[in-house]
């Protein structure tokens, strides 16, 4: 695996595991179950589409997606998030980073 290969995994991950509500954002996806899983219940980042340069407004428009849900705002942050500083462009805004989570891969071929 190559770090190339990574916006592809995450993309393929959020398919194997998706919200019962996804809402697009722009470039962006707001995820959300209800349930206590922060991956269910986070903005998705991860894209191919072109991202504005100021992402305050998009930042915004996903607190309040997730306040109107009563849950807490949780971005998705991997190094295939656009734009790539998401989570100091977070830190400076108050967001601090929570818990960790990991996505395995193997060839299928079990070499």
């Amino acid at each position: 695996m190559s770090s190339s290969d990574i916006p592809e995994i995450e993309r393929l991950a959020d398919a194997a595991w998706p919200a019962a509500e996804q809402v697009s954002l722009g470039p962006w996806k707001l995820r959300a179950t209800g349930s206590v899983t922060h991956r269910a219940n986070s903005v998705f980042a991860v894209t191919r589409g072109a991202v504005p340069h100021d992402v305050t407004p998009l930042i915004a428009a996903a607190e309040r997606f997730y306040d109107a849900r009563r849950l807490w705002t949780v971005f998705h942050i991997s190094p295939a998030v656009v734009p790539r500083d998401l989570d100091t462009i977070l830190e400076a805004r108050g967001y601090e980073s929570e818990s960790a989570s990991e996505v395995w891969t193997a060839d299928a071929d079990g070499t």
